[in-house]
């Protein structure tokens, strides 16, 4: 079993630079994806671009590295989190690709624009709340 302080320090290895090789050589067994090997090893996937909802990425690592700041031209922004099975992940995000819109973002800016419609009813009901004496029975909203 490898350490939270291994997967640390090899996240801070990439950070500073070095290739992801080099970072894992000191952990022994890797399993690269697609590849056989010991079941206590390591598990490591080659880069590629994901989205945020990528098929076969613990959710965990696909939040904090879609939280991560995006990286300088020719660096790697780097970080590590604990998965809900309490192994830790060590992720490093190369790249930022910004979205795009399906059908120019109409359904998108509908579901905004309700959303925003939804607080403004809100918010009014709350002043009106605040500045008169309104009696209600509380059953009627649950």
């Amino acid at each position: 079993m490898i350490a939270p302080a291994q997967i640390f320090a090899i996240a801070s290895g990439v950070a500073a630079g070095e290739k992801w090789d080099a970072a894992l050589k000191p952990v022994g067994a890797v399993a690269v994806a697609g590849k056989p090997a010991a079941p206590d090893a390591l598990k490591f996937e080659p880069a590629k671009f994901v989205g945020r909802t990528e098929p076969g990425i613990a959710p965990e690592v696909l939040r904090e590295a879609f939280k991560a700041k995006a990286p300088a031209a020719g660096q790697a922004t780097t970080g590590s989190v604990r998965l809900a099975n309490g192994d830790v992940a060590a992720f490093a995000v190369t790249g930022v690709r910004p979205g795009e819109l399906k059908d120019g973002g109409s359904a998108e800016r509908r579901a905004l624009d309700s959303a925003a419609g939804q607080a403004e009813f809100v918010a009014f009901l709350d002043a009106l709340r605040a500045r008169a004496k309104v009696h209600y029975n509380p059953a009627i909203f649950e």
